[in-house]
């Protein structure tokens, strides 16, 4: 009896370990992209709070005319290219190398211990690859994509690289979208994707 009393508050507290553990991943992860939602970002970014990596990028993703996509095609289309398009990310990163969905077609970036040529490279071969995305329900669409990216500066409040990111991907946007708009060093370039 002792021993199957043991057995069945062992397999309870086992359950109940389970059961955080599923808890937790679930509260810091976008349930339609398998992501880390925002939340689990500004964690990761208030961790490196005093020991930021040297040459760490920030960058704003955004899907261009989603909404017109979602309202045209419908929402589980649009549930379908959000995911598409997260796994663009997933398979885009290295392992140090953090991408979150922040909300809607929004997406954030961080690319650490790298140079700003690499970082324009993973956007460049991310916009690429997306514009030849194709959809059963949608063959004739092509895809675009605009991208904010500025630097971390140590020890800059997270709320603020984040900010200045997605006011980056603001101009890229007024900029006619499928372009990417760089801050470094106070200056602001704005590119389009090459063909």
């Amino acid at each position: 009896q002792r021993e199957k009393y043991l057995e069945g508050n062992f397999m309870q507290a086992y359950e109940l370990i389970i059961k955080k553990n599923t808890a937790r991943k679930q509260a810091l992860t976008d349930a339609l992209t398998g992501l880390p939602n925002r939340y689990a970002l500004l964690k990761r970014l208030e961790a490196f709070k005093g020991v930021v990596p040297e040459k760490m990028f920030v960058m704003m993703l955004d899907v261009d005319n989603f909404k017109k996509l979602n309202d045209q095609y419908g929402h589980p289309f649009g549930d379908k290219v959000l995911r598409a398009f997260s796994q663009l990310i997933q398979v885009s990163l290295r392992e140090v190398d953090i991408g979150a969905r922040i909300g809607g077609e929004e997406f954030v970036l961080i690319l650490a211990d790298t140079q700003l040529e690499a970082a324009h490279g993973v956007c460049q071969r991310m916009a690429d690859k997306w514009r030849l995305t194709q959809f059963d329900e949608a063959p004739n669409l092509s895809f675009t994509v605009s991208i904010g990216i500025t630097e971390y500066r140590s020890p800059e409040a997270v709320d603020e690289v984040i900010e200045r990111a997605d006011g980056l991907l603001y101009d890229a946007k007024n900029s006619g979208r499928n372009c990417i708009v760089i801050e470094q060093q106070d200056m602001q370039v704005s590119l389009d994707f090459e063909a």
